[in-house]
């Protein structure tokens, strides 16, 4: 365990997810990493989801009942409510790995210069019919590069600094549904980005996913594509990347295998099959 060890909140922003927020909880419970909350912020649920949590015993889990404010303000008060230095986002229908936060304090320790981590996560797509392991570059300049062409740090994976990201003005509302990767943009021109090469995280990509259910496929690639053109302004990246932001209105159009290949070739995305490596890190 990593020395001077740091309270860690594992942060879970929740609307209407009884089906999902027992098992992402006691994720995060299991934890090898002490000291520890587990923050669940109940965004005005009609369903039984903080019920759920409360039926969990354990003097870790902290429970924070608003009335519906949307997911920003959920995130936004749940940073400011939580205790721990360091905050790990994790989705309601996600689940933490066991060693995920010892390895993200660890990295954060040996480096005060990291503002915010992320890592490798098993992709079980109910979408696109995939299972695999997804790992995005380590370092911090191979990931500001690559953030012209996607988002190389996975939210529901990541880990910050809390006054790094309060110092930024935190989570903001105009870019809903990409409030990461404003995010990760404002944190780069002050701090370090890094990723770990360890799976953390088994995330599921739904249909009825928040950013599946509110914005559709070309809707959310325009988006994205207006971010990476920012980074390449902001961050005073070479100006041949803004081509990148340009082809991401086209790569809505592809179909699911070439997308893959487009990925293996254009960036530093590695993906491995499930089958190759699901176990090792548990």
């Amino acid at each position: 365990m990593s020395n001077p060890e740091k309270m860690v909140t594992v942060l879970i922003t929740a609307y209407n997810e009884q089906e999902n927020i027992e098992g992402a909880v006691k994720s995060a419970l299991t934890q090898s990493h002490r000291p520890l909350e587990v923050l669940v912020v109940n965004d005005g649920s009609t369903d039984a989801t903080g019920k759920i949590v409360k039926q969990i015993e354990d003097e870790r889990i902290r429970l924070l009942d608003l009335e519906r404010v949307g997911r920003i303000d959920a995130l936004n008060k749940g940073i400011e409510a939580s205790k721990g230095e360091l905050i790990a986002i994790l989705d309601a229908d996600d689940r933490c790995l066991r060693k995920r936060v010892e390895k993200q304090h660890r990295r954060m320790v040996e480096d005060p210069e990291v503002g915010v981590v992320g890592g490798c996560y098993v992709r079980v797509d109910d979408i696109r019919n995939e299972k695999y392991i997804r790992c995005y570059p380590k370092q911090n300049e191979e990931i500001r590069r690559e953030m012209s062409k996607y988002i190389p740090i996975s939210h529901s994976c990541a880990m910050f600094r809390k006054r790094a990201v309060v110092d930024v003005g935190g989570y903001r509302d105009e870019t809903k549904g990409l409030e990461d990767m404003d995010l990760w943009i404002r944190l780069a021109k002050h701090w370090k980005l890094a990723n770990i090469p360890d799976p953390l995280v088994l995330r599921r990509i739904r249909n009825d996913s928040y950013w599946h259910s509110n914005f559709s496929q070309r809707a959310r690639n325009w988006r994205l594509a207006k971010l990476n053109t920012r980074v390449v302004s902001e961050l005073s990246l070479p100006f041949y990347l803004y081509i990148f932001s340009v082809a991401r209105l086209s790569y809505t159009f592809l179909p699911t295998l070439l997308k893959r290949t487009v990925r293996r070739f254009f960036s530093r995305i590695e993906e491995h099959d499930l089958r190759e490596r699901l176990g090792q890190d548990t």
